[in-house]
């Protein structure tokens, strides 16, 4: 079971809506029980097979949810997987990017429902640089 708005609303001021959250939850369902999605603690030792992929982080905020996943820069990202991601509800915007990486290399996307962009290389950096 994903997170309820319930317990969003306890830690994030404002909380996103409804239906970002829900798009969160659902895609992060649908992805993470993808038959080559890695879900091991560490998963960088099974990035190498064929195929295989992981939910490298995600962040939900008041304005948008993030998702990163992660692979061997040799594989490619399930078609489905990616299907998934870019057939998200239409009211909503999507933002995407591919992430390059020497060994492993990935993907960004951020859902939101603003008008404007955001920076994903920020959004990126504040998931990953802070703590």
């Amino acid at each position: 079971m994903g997170l309820t708005y319930e317990q969003i609303k306890t830690v994030i001021d404002p909380p996103p809506s409804p239906k970002l959250l829900s798009i969160f939850n659902d895609l992060e369902k649908k992805i993470a029980q993808h038959p080559s999605c890695v879900t091991e603690e560490y998963p960088f030792e099974h990035l190498a097979n064929i195929g295989n992929f992981c939910i490298t982080a995600s962040s939900i905020q008041s304005k948008y949810i993030a998702l990163i996943l992660g692979k061997h820069v040799e594989t490619s990202f399930p078609t489905d997987v990616m299907q998934q991601i870019f057939n998200i509800d239409p009211s909503v915007k999507l933002q995407f990017a591919k992430i390059k990486g020497l060994e492993y290399d990935g993907c960004i996307s951020c859902v939101h429902e603003e008008n404007g962009f955001f920076d994903l290389q920020k959004i990126y950096d504040m998931i990953y640089l802070t703590k």
